[in-house]
């Protein structure tokens, strides 16, 4: 059993050592101990019994507290590609990529799951996160992102609770709902796009033509970044009987928008441009490849009216 201490100035720490007694541990003795911080004994009481509940869940080969934390990631992404789009997946693997980073860079343990489910560390790395590398609505999203993964930790058994779920996270103000832009807006827009290669000299003739094709298609289509960025040709349906294009949207939402005269021109003329491939994106780079949301959105942001605040 668990037992619990008392420190100085309310502070309560709990103690635990038992054996396993059933599952691929069984035999081994496991010991360590929880600092609680300045508490309430009724507090570090209820605490205790989630100890206790734990020990006894470990003791019994219910919970597996060591599972490698590669192979549970690779499970957790897996699981999260039937549910989410590449896009989402992408984003995930890339805040568990920061937070491990972080980890190593300070020379925390990271080989298991229970190790990195520290309240502390990850309370930590979300104050660094604030202080040097980004947004109050970065490091939000971030936390959501680890609180996802650590939810579906605990109701895999791999851990006993979710301490993201503890952690405030920061503030920061909504950003307001845009507003389509009106025909003159669009025109001025589009127009930016045709005279920016004059005070970029990295533009040549190619990706002017190529930025409008793709400023052309979301302004007609309505479409998200991340939206046109999945776009691939086999999506899209322009023939005799039909003009359309099949969207994957948030949360694996599926659509059919029409296409116009000017989306059909713009998605032909940027295929024309790659050789007409039969397969992958409808809009590439320079260097021929898929667009990501943060270089679609940069590229619109250069181009976009300085004295305009619309920006589609």
């Amino acid at each position: 059993m668990a037992s619990l201490s008392k420190e100085k100035n309310s502070v309560f720490r709990i103690h635990w050592k038992f054996r396993v007694r059933a599952g691929a541990r069984a035999g081994e003795v496991i010991e360590g101990s929880l600092q609680l911080g300045r508490c309430t004994r009724a507090a570090a009481k209820a605490e205790l019994r989630k100890i206790d509940e734990w020990q006894e869940r470990v003791a019994t080969g219910r919970l597996v507290p060591d599972q490698a934390l590669a192979e549970v990631c690779e499970a957790w992404f897996r699981e999260r590609e039937l549910a989410c789009t590449p896009q989402t997946v992408v984003r995930d693997r890339r805040v568990l990529r920061l937070y491990l980073a972080w980890r190593k860079n300070h020379r925390l343990p990271s080989a298991t799951v229970a190790e990195i489910a520290n309240e502390g560390e990850l309370t930590r790395w979300r104050n660094d996160r604030l202080d040097h590398e980004a947004g109050r609505k970065t490091v939000a999203s971030d936390l959501s992102t680890l609180s996802m993964f650590l939810y579906w930790c605990r109701r895999q058994r791999y851990l006993l609770d979710n301490p993201v779920e503890r952690i405030t996270r920061p503030r920061f103000e909504k950003r307001k709902e845009g507003t389509p832009l009106t025909r003159v807006q669009a025109g001025r827009w589009l127009r930016s796009i045709q005279s920016h290669r004059a005070g970029n000299g990295a533009w040549n003739e190619d990706d002017v033509r190529r930025k409008r094709q793709i400023g052309v298609f979301l302004l007609n289509t309505g479409l998200r970044n991340g939206e046109l960025c999945g776009l691939n040709v086999e999506d899209l349906r322009i023939d005799a009987e039909e003009r359309l294009v099949y969207v994957m949207g948030k949360g694996l939402k599926q659509r059919w928008v029409p296409l116009n005269r000017a989306a059909q021109a713009a998605a032909r003329l940027g295929l024309r441009a790659q050789g007409n491939p039969r397969k992958g994106p409808v809009f590439v780079t320079r260097t021929g490849r898929r667009y990501n949301e943060r270089q679609l959105a940069s590229e619109i942001s250069q181009t976009a009216p300085k004295d305009d605040d619309a920006v589609p």
